[in-house]
C-alpha cells in the first residue's frame, strides 16, 4: 500500500467493506477529503480516529495492533493471527 494513492487506499477498503455487506460508497463518502480543504484536513472519520487513539493513549497503548475486549487490554493476542484463532479466541470470549 505504500505506493497507492490516498484515493486507492480508499477504495481498498470500500472493496473490503462490502465483505461485511457495509455499503461502498458510504465507505468512500466518509474517507473523502472536503471539497477546498488542504489536503490533510483530514475527512469524516478523523475526530472518531482521534477519539479512539486517545482512549487508547490514556489505558497505556502506544503500538497497534493492541486489542481491547470490553475496555480492558489483551496481551495474549497476536497480529499474525489466522481467522480460525480470532474465531476460537471469541468463541472463549461469550
Amino acid at each position: 500500500m505504500r505506493k497507492m494513492t490516498r484515493r486507492e487506499v480508499a477504495e481498498q477498503l470500500a472493496k473490503l467493506a462490502q465483505n461485511v455487506d457495509v455499503s461502498s460508497e458510504r465507505v468512500l463518502e466518509l474517507l473523502a477529503n472536503g471539497t477546498g480543504e488542504a489536503k490533510n484536513a483530514g475527512n469524516q472519520v478523523t475526530n472518531d480516529l482521534k477519539l479512539c487513539i486517545r482512549l487508547g493513549r490514556q489505558n497505556g497503548i502506544h503500538v497497534s495492533p493492541t486489542v481491547l475486549l470490553n475496555g480492558i487490554k489483551d496481551d495474549s493476542i497476536s497480529s499474525g493471527w489466522e481467522l480460525d484463532q480470532w474465531k476460537e479466541y471469541l468463541k472463549s470470549k461469550l
